[in-house]
C-alpha cells in the first residue's frame, strides 16, 4: 500500500485472466490429445527403462500402478509452471483454453487445480474393473449444457477460450 493519496489503486492481477466463452468439445478434446502425446513421448522410454514395458502386459496392479504414478509425474512435471501461470496444460495452450475457476472465472493454483481437478479422476480411473467406466463418464459428461466433465464438478471449474 501506497501512502500516497493520489496513487492509482493496486490489484492483484497476476492470477486474473479474460476468460472467454466456453471452450468447444473438439478443442477440449485435442488439447487432451495432445497433452497424452507429449506424456506418451517421455514416459515410454521411461517404461522401457525402468522394465515396466514387459510387465505391462500381464496387466498386474503394481505395474499398472506404477506406470500410472509415472505418466501422472511425468504430466505434473511438464504442466505445473503453464498451470501456474495461465491455466494451462501445453495442449490448452496449444489450442488456445484455459482453466478457470466457475465462478471466479479466474485462472486457479496449480496445486488447486493437480489436486481437486487431476488427482481424484486419475485415481478412479485406475481402479481394476470400474475405473474404465469411471472415466468414461467422466469424459462423457461433456456433452452436458455446461460442458463441464465429472473432473470440472470436483474440481468447480470451467474451460474457456484464452483471451489472454
Amino acid at each position: 500500500m501506497s501512502d500516497n493519496p493520489y496513487a492509482a489503486p493496486q490489484s492483484d492481477v497476476e492470477r486474473s485472466t479474460s476468460a472467454g466463452e466456453l471452450a468447444s468439445r473438439g478443442k477440449r478434446l485435442l488439447a487432451v490429445i495432445v497433452d497424452a502425446i507429449i506424456v506418451s513421448v517421455i514416459t515410454v522410454p521411461l517404461y522401457f527403462v525402468f522394465g515396466i514395458w514387459s510387465s505391462l502386459a500381464n496387466g498386474s496392479f503394481v505395474t499398472l500402478l506404477i506406470a500410472g504414478l509415472l505418466s501422472f509425474g511425468v504430466w505434473v512435471a511438464i504442466n505445473y509452471v503453464p498451470l501456474e501461470k495461465t491455466g494451462q496444460t501445453i495442449g490448452k495452450k496449444l489450442l488456445g483454453i484455459q482453466i478457470v475457476g466457475v465462478d471466479s472465472r479466474q485462472i486457479l493454483p496449480a496445486l488447486d487445480i493437480i489436486l481437486k481437478r487431476m488427482l481424484p479422476i486419475t485415481i478412479a480411473a485406475n481402479i481394476p474393473f470400474i475405473g474404465r467406466i469411471a472415466g468414461l463418464v467422466d469424459a462423457l459428461m461433456i456433452f452436458r449444457a455446461d460442458r463441464r466433465c465429472g473432473h470440472d464438478l470436483i474440481a468447480g471449474t470451467i474451460v474457456v477460450d484464452y483471451a489472454g
